[in-house]
């Protein structure tokens, strides 16, 4: 019995190592979508920016998907086996990632929020002012254009 409990045991860790090592990467690959929307805010590619915010919320549902896994196998672990100093320390670098996640999100939605601004207030200057006519030319506003040439 005791060598089937060992092996319970040891197809845990691994288990639990290999989800935890999983989590660390989708942090990783959060980071580089988060570095990529900074600099297509700093650029203003907004259609750049779309498709990293699409990865972006992909990457936080994977996230939490596989932490919802993680949080029940680290109890059972905990509960039969005590701490694990390899488990603390890389769920002390993922506790890091998600910090760091936290951190550049809250900076992008920061910058995107003051570039927002931005262009409101460059359009704001864009208006046409009220009762102005940008087309004088009577003829050309009641005819039709010819675009087939």
């Amino acid at each position: 019995m005791e060598s089937f409990e060992k092996a319970q045991r040891v197809a845990l860790i691994r288990k639990l190592k290999e989800h935890l090592e999983l989590q660390r990467k989708k942090f990783q690959d959060y980071l580089r979508v988060l570095d990529q929307e900074k600099r297509s805010i700093e650029d203003g590619r907004i259609e750049d920016l779309e498709e990293q915010i699409t990865l972006e919320e992909n990457l936080v549902r994977e996230i939490v998907s596989v932490q919802k896994v993680i949080v029940p196998m680290e109890e059972i672990y905990k509960s039969t086996h005590g701490e694990d100093e390899e488990l603390k320390s890389i769920q002390d670098h993922l506790n890091q990632l998600a910090k760091t996640a936290a951190e550049r999100n809250k900076a992008n939605r920061l910058m995107l929020s003051s570039r927002i601004e931005e262009i409101r207030l460059q359009m704001a200057q864009l208006k046409p002012r009220p009762g102005a006519r940008y087309y004088q030319n009577e003829a050309f506003t009641r005819g039709r254009v010819d675009i087939t040439t």
